[in-house]
């Protein structure tokens, strides 16, 4: 059963997986029908690292996990899986750079509310994380 704790900024889930956790988890609001993307950081306070394959999203009918990358001159969304977190660090998913991609939206998102994120990872149990949606970057 994980323990969800409140931090300023964000929410973390632990519990089902001793050593790994996320805070700062947010979703941009977009126009209803649209695709959006969910930032966060994830902590590994393992002693070994840890890998990331993927993730799912109640709602969305597809979920990814992408690079923005810079490639003869312009942006481009590439695959980030499986993403290999290195032991006692953090990876953080902002834009203009890693982020969770939420696609083939089934319902509309509302300033405020929270979204519920499955973090998948090799080996080890998912980590569920809370993203609150924002208008605007916290």
């Amino acid at each position: 059963m994980s323990i969800v704790l409140a931090l300023l900024g964000g929410i973390v889930a632990c519990g089902a997986n001793p050593g790994l956790s996320a805070n700062s988890a947010w979703v941009r609001l977009t126009p209803p029908g649209t695709a959006t993307a969910g930032y966060l950081n994830i902590v590994n306070g393992l002693d070994e690292p840890v890998q990331l394959t993927g993730a799912s999203a109640a709602g969305f009918g597809m979920v990814m996990i992408h690079e923005t990358r810079i490639v003869d001159g312009q942006a481009r969304m590439m695959h980030a899986t499986p993403l290999v977190i290195a032991p006692h660090s953090t990876t953080e998913f902002r834009p203009g750079g890693l982020h969770i991609m939420l696609m083939r939206p089934q319902t509309e998102l509302t300033e405020g509310e929270t979204l519920k994120i499955e973090l998948q990872f090799a080996g080890r149990e998912a980590l569920v994380v809370d993203a609150v949606v924002r208008g605007t970057p916290p």
